[in-house]
């Protein structure tokens, strides 16, 4: 208090409640370089226009803290700015104004998350004006409408692209592809965004660094699921579900040596077989629901995928099962095979399972002899 003279304050998760007032003393530490205000109870009041004053500030963050109204003109005033997260506060909003002033002078800017944060007003060609040092980009939930930014090949820096449960419209942009250091792309729960093949083909083919690819509703009828074979061997998670894909899917994607997570559900007219080869023996989850892809619940399926933990394979193809043998999924938590016309006795597996997981979702629809456990 005498002096100020305090660079780094991390109060995230102190149980604060009430308003924080603009003479809260907070304020006098002027030589703040980084403030973490996360995981609080400010009782829905503005963020100050004084937070504006901290120009050594790197770092804040002010996530899940309870914040409401406009997002401050004056925080366009933080230029030494790293790092900034408004995240999860639901009643936030960002005018277009103030973001304009926000991007044109945070130059310095790395990771951005503005999830949850209003910015249904703004115009999304505006994110073009974003740093061009960003490394991380989280627009989850932001009300966002409109067409896709047309290019996106000044952020040659990017590894987080993420703008999931947005109205974004248009095509996904060519140069996507060439923003090879990305790690993980979110864009699922986008309604009116699509991808060309041609587009398509430069994110699979470049970015050889990709672990996560989701996907989920962004329409992917014109691409050719084989096309999905020349993904890069460092994918974990690949979630094109309800992308309208059509035709055989690749069986030597299972092959991917880091393939944790699978998720194809309503793929209507996605064929092929599963597993059509030695399926990857890290998988832990899997969702085929409502695809004609064929399915085996044989002996190759339950020995090499012994990691599962989730299993999803609601109104498939099951061609042939022995649910006898899933008692070697050990790991299980949540099973799905309702609408499969499976029959015959529930095997004593199941009952193993549920004692091995107690709270275990198991939802199981049998066309005869049907038993409670």
């Amino acid at each position: 208090m005498k002096t100020g003279q305090v660079t780094a304050l991390d109060l995230a998760c102190s149980m604060l409640y009430g308003t924080l007032h603009s003479n809260s003393t907070l304020f006098s530490l002027h030589h703040l370089q980084k403030l973490d205000l996360s995981d609080n109870d400010f009782n829905f009041s503005n963020i100050s226009s004084r937070f504006g004053q901290f120009s050594n500030l790197t770092h804040l963050n002010l996530n899940f803290s309870g914040f409401a109204g406009q997002v401050p003109s004056e925080s366009s005033h933080l230029s030494k700015l790293v790092t900034l997260d408004l995240s999860r506060n639901h009643y936030l909003s960002l005018e277009p104004i103030s973001f304009d002033k926000l991007v044109r002078n945070l130059t310095q800017l790395r990771e951005l998350d503005l999830s949850s944060v209003d910015m249904s007003l703004v115009v999304p060609n505006s994110l073009m004006n974003l740093s061009s040092s960003l490394s991380s980009l989280i627009l989850n939930s932001c009300r966002l409408q409109g067409e896709f930014p047309f290019s996106m090949r000044k952020f040659k820096h990017l590894q987080q692209l993420d703008l999931r449960y947005n109205n974004f419209s248009g095509s996904i942009p060519d140069d996507l592809g060439q923003l090879t250091e990305l790690v993980s792309i979110y864009l699922s729960y986008n309604g009116y965004l699509s991808v060309e093949p041609s587009s398509f083909d430069n994110i699979i083919q470049n970015l050889t660094k990709l672990r996560n690819l989701r996907l989920g509703l962004v329409n992917m009828s014109l691409v050719t699921p084989n096309s999905l074979a020349n993904l890069s061997s460092s994918l974990s998670d690949l979630g094109p579900w309800g992308c309208g894909l059509k035709g055989k899917f690749p069986g030597n994607i299972f092959l991917l040596p880091n393939l944790q997570v699978l998720d194809l559900t309503d793929n209507d007219d996605l064929t092929g077989s599963f597993p059509s080869f030695n399926a990857s023996n890290i998988i832990r989850s899997l969702s085929l629901s409502h695809t004609a892809i064929s399915v085996y619940l044989e002996n190759d399926f339950f020995t090499n995928l012994k990691l599962l933990e989730v299993l999803a394979l609601r109104q498939c193809n099951i061609i042939r099962s022995n649910l006898t043998l899933i008692g070697h999924l050990t790991e299980l938590t949540s099973l799905n095979l309702i609408g499969n016309n499976l029959s015959g006795q529930i095997p004593s597996s199941f009952k193993n399972l549920v004692q091995l997981h107690p709270y275990i979702s198991v939802t199981i629809i049998f066309q005869v002899g049907f038993q409670s456990f």
